[in-house]
């Protein structure tokens, strides 16, 4: 029999995972992606765990902070899309994330240019996402950055501009600036299509929006905490 010598544990139901996920399923409508959210650690369940239950369950498409919690979860097996948020800033960081087949978020015109140099030399495909900045002010582009990041990757081969998106701030309780947050990235997606530039995944909700604004669901939500049983 195993000795325990700590007496903290936790202990994850497996099944509540499924009912979670099978209730966020029954509101999202025909050909809307679900992207699983694990950041920190899937808010302490277990990333890796966790992501094999929701594999098995028909989630693909993960989602995560920070650079070594891609890679853990690539170190755990995990070989479905994960998308990692934060921006890389080094070549040595991006060059990792490129050899591990991440995808990258791009949230400046100085990454774009990081990306664009570095894929070409090491002859790497690239999928990323485009961070838009319509009011959160951590990280993001402006229209005109988006425009310019497009026309700068338009001429890589290597580069695959799969999505677009941004953070609603104060979605669980403002609902006045979230609606003008989400007019503002509906503009910024028709503008980009205006000028030729159409990005397949366009998502902008998270836990908070997806319950409490179906029509901002666009071809893809991000869900981390309704996973985990918490309602935001």
């Amino acid at each position: 029999m195993q000795n325990i010598t700590d007496d903290r544990w936790l202990e994850i139901d497996v099944d509540a995972i499924k009912h979670n996920l099978e209730q966020v399923k029954s509101r999202l409508k025909e050909k809307v992606r679900l992207i699983a959210v694990l950041k920190a650690d899937a808010y302490g369940h277990g990333a890796a765990e966790t992501a094999r239950i929701l594999y098995q369950n028909g989630v693909d498409f993960f989602a995560v902070s920070f650079l070594e919690e891609a890679l853990a979860l690539r170190r755990a097996g995990i070989r479905s899309s994960i998308i990692l948020f934060s921006p890389l800033i080094s070549e040595e960081q991006l060059a990792i994330a490129l050899d591990n087949h991440l995808t990258v978020t791009l949230t400046s015109p100085y990454d774009t240019r990081l990306l664009d140099q570095l894929s070409r030399r090491m002859n790497i495909k690239a999928t990323v996402h485009l961070k838009v900045d319509t009011g959160l002010g951590r990280f993001g582009m402006t229209l005109e950055e988006l425009l310019a990041t497009c026309q700068t990757l338009k001429g890589n081969s290597c580069i695959y501009i799969e999505g677009i998106y941004t953070h609603m701030a104060e979605a669980a309780s403002n609902p006045g600036y979230t609606r003008k947050q989400f007019t503002s990235f509906i503009s910024i997606v028709g503008e980009l299509k205006k000028a030729g530039f159409r990005i397949p995944v366009c998502h902008c909700a998270n836990s908070a929006v997806f319950l409490k604004y179906p029509e901002m669901h666009l071809n893809a939500v991000r869900i981390g905490t309704l996973l985990s049983g918490e309602v935001p």
